[in-house]
């Protein structure tokens, strides 16, 4: 399992490079891939197109505690 957060200070390839995290994710192998924040939503995207299997980005970190507090 992975669980990422946003990167919020890569500047203007933010999105491609959360993209290029999801799919590096799928080719390393990663079964499960959970992200938190809009920028997340990108890395789940491409792990999921890159033959991912399992993920889901939380949009915010109330879900998110909700998910690992258990």
């Amino acid at each position: 399992m992975l669980a990422l957060g946003d990167m919020g200070e890569l500047g203007p390839d933010e999105v491609e490079i959360h993209a290029d995290i999801g799919r590096y994710a799928a080719q390393a192998g990663v079964d499960v891939l959970y992200t938190c924040g809009p920028l997340g939503a990108h890395t789940v995207a491409a792990y999921q197109a890159a033959g991912g299997k399992q993920s889901a980005n939380f949009c915010n970190t109330g879900m998110w505690c909700r998910l690992f507090s258990n």
